[in-house]
């Protein structure tokens, strides 16, 4: 049997006038819980991703509703009914999702509220090696670093002004440090604007000298550079120098990672890697690596690129390089099956959204079992 719209309506109508079985009470109320829960994905699926799981759910629902009416063949039209349904049916047919035979309750709650990240804290450490945690601290009042420079805090970022009144310490050094599962904005003395993705940093002069504007950054992190012609900006990544004046860009520079990728999405940059150096214009991204492989210039997906910006994750990539996301972010230690490493998956998802619901969606796709323990999760390839 497949469950197609006319199917569900008959449920619906039954369930109204009060004729509904147990099961298919229990099989609505499951469908409005997880409607939510599905639509931020299954407007990212290619066409042959939603046969894949427009076959699987229909196969589940066949086993956990068993024959109802006389069916009409389901149109794919339908999957928005049909792929709201997925939490729901997949509860009897557990081997499609999850394998916690040997785990207990307290791991899988651990697991679900892991994208608030818990112990983590962005903290900001001083010049005089003083570290503030910015969200405990706090800072209620301002703060002044050897005479020269006043920060003020606002819900989710910092701000940096430099006093004119007083001797300029360029040789003061800042860094902040952002935890997993959390993001941050802060505004430089210069007026540039940094937002900082999780499991990131950005090591900063309190005040910036008359010549250059350098800074040093590990991780992801979006630019708005206040233009200054006669004081290039510099960003320094653990393999390249950016150079600007005033622009607009993404780069991610990850110490797990040997790429370091730049998008520009407003004027123009310098990147020098070894001895290259390459300029892009807006719409494009270069990839440098450790591997000795010259610069690669490229076309930007700038939307996808920036969306954490936003609170989602945009992919379009090997399940690997997924996997080293959702690590970053979520906080834990995933193994993945090498058979699945270089499958891609593409999809959005809020960051709000818990590590299970996600890997649950690609795993219906993917064909994975997840087993979770505590904070490590291994995902196995479906035989």
């Amino acid at each position: 049997m497949k469950l197609d719209k006319t199917n569900f309506d008959q449920i619906v109508n039954r369930y109204l006038a009060g004729k509904a079985t147990k099961r298919e009470i229990d099989f609505l109320h499951a469908y409005y819980n997880a409607f939510e829960q599905a639509s931020d994905f299954t407007n990212q699926l290619s066409g042959s991703e939603r046969k894949t799981l427009e076959d699987k759910i229909n196969s589940s629902i066949t086993k956990d509703l068993g024959t109802i009416e006389p069916v009409i063949k389901t149109n794919f039209t339908f999957f928005k009914y049909a792929a709201a349904l997925l939490v729901a049916a997949m509860l009897s047919v557990s081997y499609f999702i999850f394998t916690h035979t040997h785990k207990d309750q307290s791991d899988r709650r651990g697991l679900a509220n892991n994208n608030s990240l818990n112990a983590g804290q962005i903290v900001l450490k001083l010049a005089n090696g003083k570290e503030v945690k910015l969200e405990n601290d706090g800072l209620s009042k301002t703060i002044t670093e050897s005479g020269t420079t006043f920060y003020s805090e606002k819900p989710g970022e910092l701000n940096y002004i430099t006093s004119l009144l007083q001797p300029l310490d360029t040789a003061a050094y800042n860094e902040v440090k952002i935890p997993y599962g959390k993001q941050f904005k802060i505004t430089l003395a210069d007026g540039t604007r940094v937002w900082l993705n999780a499991a990131s940093s950005l090591k900063f002069p309190v005040a910036f000298q008359s010549k250059e504007r350098e800074v040093y950054v590990s991780g992801e992190a979006y630019f708005q550079v206040r233009k200054d012609v006669s004081r290039p900006f510099i960003v320094h990544t653990k393999q390249s120098r950016i150079t600007v004046t005033g622009t607009e860009f993404n780069v991610a520079s990850y110490p797990d990672r040997s790429e370091v990728k730049t998008t520009l999405i407003e004027g123009c940059i310098n990147i020098t890697f070894a001895n290259q150096t390459l300029k892009l214009v807006p719409g494009e991204e270069s990839i440098s690596n450790l591997d000795n492989q010259p610069i690669i210039k490229a076309e930007a997906n700038i939307e996808n690129t920036i969306a954490w910006r936003s609170g989602y994750f945009v992919f379009d990539q090997p399940l690997k390089e997924v996997m080293n996301i959702l690590s970053r972010w979520y906080g834990t230690k995933i193994i993945l099956d090498r058979e699945l490493e270089n499958s891609t998956v593409a999809g959005k998802f809020s960051n709000k959204r818990s590590i299970e619901q996600i890997l649950t969606y690609i795993g219906q796709l993917k064909g994975f079992t997840i087993d979770v323990n505590g904070k490590i999760i291994e995902l196995k390839k479906l035989n």
